[in-house]
C-alpha cells in the first residue's frame, strides 16, 4: 500500500488536515500540459451533530505554505498574544459569486502556558482549530516540510505543429493522488 504524506490535528470536534495537492494547467483542448505541486489545508467541523459536517479547503503555493510554517514557528517563540494572516485568496463559485478566503495562525493567551489556533475564513464562515504548543509547532514544521516535498513542476508538453504556440486555457487545483 503506498504511503500518503499527510497529518491531521483534532480538537473538540474540529480539525485541520495537511495534504499534498497539485495544480494542473490545460491547453485549449483540455489536455493537461503541466502539473505543479501545492499544499492543501482541509479544515473540518463535525462538533454540532444537528448540522451537516462543514469543510473548507485552502490551497497554497509551496512558498505560501513555507511562509505560513515559518510564521507559526515565530509565533510559538513569542510570549505575547500575536496573530498572522496568510495572503488573501479570491475565488468564484460555480454560479459566479466572488468570495475571499485566508488562514490565520495565532497565540491567544499571554504567559508561559500558550494557547494556539489555526483558523480558516471563507466568505462569512470560519473554522477555528485550537491546539497546544506541541501540535502548533508540529503544524509549522510539517508545513515547511510539505512545501519542500511539493516543490515540483512537471511539464507534460502539448502536441503542436512546428512553430505553433499552444495557449494555456484553464487551471485547476485538486488534491494530489
Amino acid at each position: 500500500m503506498p504511503k500518503k504524506t499527510s497529518h491531521t490535528i483534532y480538537a473538540k470536534g474540529r480539525g485541520v488536515e495537511i495534504l499534498p495537492a497539485c495544480k494542473e494547467r490545460k491547453d485549449a483542448g483540455g489536455v493537461v500540459v503541466s502539473i505543479e505541486g501545492r499544499v492543501r489545508l482541509r479544515f473540518f467541523d463535525f462538533s454540532d451533530s444537528s448540522k451537516p459536517k462543514k469543510e473548507i479547503n485552502f490551497f497554497m503555493t509551496v512558498v505560501e505554505a513555507n511562509f505560513l510554517g515559518h510564521n507559526i514557528l515565530r509565533i510559538a517563540q513569542s510570549k505575547l498574544k500575536c496573530k498572522n494572516k496568510s495572503e488573501i485568496h479570491r475565488s468564484k463559485t460555480s454560479s459566479g459569486v466572488e468570495f475571499t478566503s485566508h488562514v490565520e495562525v495565532e497565540r491567544y493567551s499571554d504567559g508561559e502556558e500558550g494557547k494556539y489556533a489555526v483558523q480558516v475564513f471563507r466568505g462569512g464562515g470560519h473554522i477555528n482549530v485550537s491546539m497546544n504548543e506541541a501540535s502548533f509547532l508540529f503544524v509549522g514544521s510539517f508545513l515547511q516540510y510539505m512545501a519542500m516535498h511539493q516543490s515540483y513542476f512537471e511539464y507534460l508538453g502539448a502536441k503542436k505543429e512546428e512553430g505553433e504556440e499552444v495557449p494555456v486555457a484553464e487551471e485547476e487545483t485538486r488534491a494530489a493522488s
